[in-house]
């Protein structure tokens, strides 16, 4: 976990410590949040606990007691984290890190059964979220491996014209 991520956790811990309501915590990130990416007239977000990196409430690593995420760490394995404030100020204790190993065995995907089951039980609502996105970040990781590289995007507007 990153020191970014734990400086995020500890100002949520704060927010929440004095009893902030999600809702104006939402209200307050919405349109500032320094994790916002807006691209052809879409609203991304990279904010940690996000699991689709879409910029809702229903998938706000920010707003949100309580998230599941899945992402790739610095060594390139997948791990899901999950982060509660049930453990309240104390912040180590409020996230989870599950590394997810095995990918296929016995003709069944043992990880996205473990992504699925994990967040189920944590927040139900982002259990397909999760796998989905575990199962993006294998791909990736597979073709990455496997050494195609991706086409390079073109400029576009006014830096196109220029050259």
């Amino acid at each position: 976990i990153n020191a970014e991520y734990m400086g995020l956790c500890s100002f949520i811990a704060h927010i929440n410590h004095h009893k902030m309501a999600s809702d104006l915590v939402w209200q307050l990130v919405r349109k500032t949040s320094s994790f916002l990416a807006k691209r052809d007239g879409c609203e991304f977000t990279r904010e940690p606990g996000n699991a689709t990196n879409r910029n809702s409430f229903k998938y706000s690593g920010l707003a949100n007691p309580k998230t599941v995420s899945v992402s790739a760490n610095k060594d390139g394995k997948i791990v899901l984290t999950r982060r509660s404030q049930k453990a309240g100020r104390k912040i180590a204790n409020t996230t989870e890190v599950v590394p997810l190993n095995q990918h296929m065995a016995n003709h069944s995907c043992r990880a996205a059964e473990t992504v699925r089951a994990l967040a189920s039980g944590f927040r139900g609502d982002l259990a397909n979220a999760t796998v989905g996105r575990y199962h993006a970040l294998q791909k990736a990781q597979k073709l990455a491996k496997s050494g195609v590289k991706k086409a390079e995007r073109k400029r576009r507007g006014r830096k196109a014209n220029k050259n």
